[in-house]
C-alpha cells in the first residue's frame, strides 16, 4: 500500500478514537464530522550517492641542467728544468679535463661538465749553444807546398785490370777516365767517346772513340788508346763475356749488353740485352757505375800479374807511389791530352777512424 494512503487512514482512525472518548465522559456528547481527506501526500526522498569519477593526481617533474658552466682558471707552471737552446721558442700548453658532477633535484641527474684551461707559458729564456762549425781556425798547414794531402780509412792493393775489381774510385782521382763524364748543369759532356748512336728499335749502339790519347806509367808509355783497349775493357768487366770478373758491376753490365766489339780504331759496337736509358748518364759515366779504361797492350806485353798489381791508364794523374795500408802519391802529368791539373800533387794518406783524421785536420797535417 502507497505511503499516502496509509496516513489517510490512521488520521481518520485517529477522530473516530477522540470520539469514542467523548462518549465515555459522563454528559454526551454528540459529536459529528466529517472529515474527508482527499489530499495526496507523497513523501519522496530518494539519496544515492555514487562516487564514480576517479581522480588520478599525477605531476611529473622534469628537471633539465642544459647550462654550460665554463670554469677557467689561471695554472702556474713553474719551470725548473735548465734547457739550453739555440733559438727561442713560443710554447703554448692547453690543458684539459672533464669533471663530473652530480645534481640531485627530486631525482640524480647526471652531467659531464668539460673545464678547460689555457695558458700562454712564457718561453725560456734561449741560451745559445756554441757552433761546432767554425769554431776552430785554421791551423797552420804542416803540409809539404803544392800537395793536397787527403786523409782515408784505408789503403788497399793497387789492382789495374777490371776483372780483378779495378777501382772505381780511379776514374774520381784522376788516374783512369771512362766515356762520359756529368757537366756543371747536370748534362752528358763527352770524355773518352766523342759521339754514340742507338737504332731505332733500341736493339743496338755505335760509340765513337777520342783519338789521341796515350796510355802511360811514370816510367813508361804504352801508345794510344784505341776502341780496341775500350771493347777489352768492358769485356773483361762484364760478366757475360768474362763469367770469371769480380768487377763491382759485372753483373749490372751482363744485364745490359753483350760482347763489345772494335769494328776499327774509334768506333765501337754492340748490342743491347736489355734497352736501358740512362746507359752513357750511369753505366759508362764518371758520375755513376762507370768502369776505367784500361790498357790492352799492357796486358798483353806484361802479362797478367803486371796489370793485377799496376794501372795504365789515360788520367791526368800518375801514381808515384802506392803503399798498401799506407799512402798512395800521385803527380801531375803535364802531357795530359785534355786537362791540366790544379794540383802538382796529392797524397792520400791512411788515417784510421773519423777521431783520427778529425786531429789530424786540426793539427793541419792533412788537408
Amino acid at each position: 500500500m502507497n505511503y499516502r494512503y496509509k496516513t489517510a487512514w490512521l488520521s481518520l482512525a485517529a477522530v473516530a478514537v477522540a470520539a469514542l472518548a467523548v462518549v465515555a465522559c459522563t454528559r454526551e456528547v454528540e459529536v459529528t464530522r466529517e472529515v474527508q481527506v482527499d489530499r495526496q501526500v507523497e513523501v519522496t526522498r530518494q539519496v544515492e550517492v555514487e562516487v564514480d569519477r576517479e581522480v588520478e593526481v599525477t605531476r611529473q617533474v622534469e628537471v633539465q641542467v642544459d647550462r654550460e658552466v665554463e670554469v677557467t682558471r689561471e695554472v702556474e707552471v713553474q719551470v725548473d728544468r735548465e734547457v739550453e737552446v739555440t733559438r727561442e721558442v713560443e710554447t703554448q700548453v692547453e690543458v684539459t679535463r672533464e669533471v663530473e658532477t652530480q645534481v640531485e633535484v627530486t631525482r640524480e641527474v647526471e652531467r659531464t661538465v668539460q673545464v678547460e684551461v689555457t695558458r700562454v707559458v712564457d718561453p725560456p729564456t734561449a741560451t745559445a749553444v756554441p757552433s761546432l762549425i767554425g769554431t776552430i781556425g785554421a791551423p797552420d798547414p804542416q803540409t809539404e807546398s803544392g800537395t793536397a794531402v787527403i786523409g782515408f780509412a784505408g789503403i788497399g792493393s793497387q789492382v789495374g785490370r777490371n776483372a780483378n775489381q779495378a777501382s772505381d774510385a780511379l776514374k774520381n782521382w784522376g788516374v783512369a777516365e771512362t766515356l762520359f763524364r756529368r757537366g756543371p748543369s747536370d748534362e752528358t759532356l763527352d770524355w773518352l767517346a766523342t759521339d754514340w748512336t742507338i737504332s731505332p728499335d733500341l736493339t743496338s749502339a755505335t760509340v765513337k772513340i777520342q783519338q789521341g790519347v796515350e796510355f802511360r806509367t811514370k816510367d813508361k808509355s804504352y801508345g794510344m788508346m784505341t776502341a780496341e783497349d775500350v771493347a777489352w775493357s768492358m769485356n773483361d768487366a762484364n760478366n757475360a763475356t768474362n763469367p770469371t770478373s769480380i768487377h763491382g758491376q759485372a753483373g749490372d753490365f751482363a744485364g745490359l749488353w753483350g760482347e763489345w766489339t772494335a769494328t776499327d780504331d774509334e768506333t765501337i759496337a754492340f748490342e743491347f740485352s736489355s734497352f736501358d736509358g740512362t746507359w752513357k748518364d750511369d753505366y759508362v759515366n764518371q758520375s755513376g757505375q762507370a768502369f776505367p779504361v784500361l790498357s790492352k797492350a799492357a796486358w798483353e806485353q806484361e802479362g797478367d800479374d803486371f796489370v793485377r798489381d799496376n794501372i795504365v791508364a789515360t788520367g791526368v794523374y800518375l801514381i808515384d807511389e802506392w803503399s798498401q795500408d799506407e799512402r798512395i802519391v800521385l803527380t801531375a802529368d803535364p802531357n795530359h791530352w785534355k786537362f791540366s791539373a790544379k794540383t802538382p800533387r796529392i797524397m792520400m794518406v791512411q788515417s784510421g777512424d773519423p777521431t783520427n783524421r778529425a786531429t789530424l785536420l786540426r793539427t793541419g797535417q792533412i788537408d
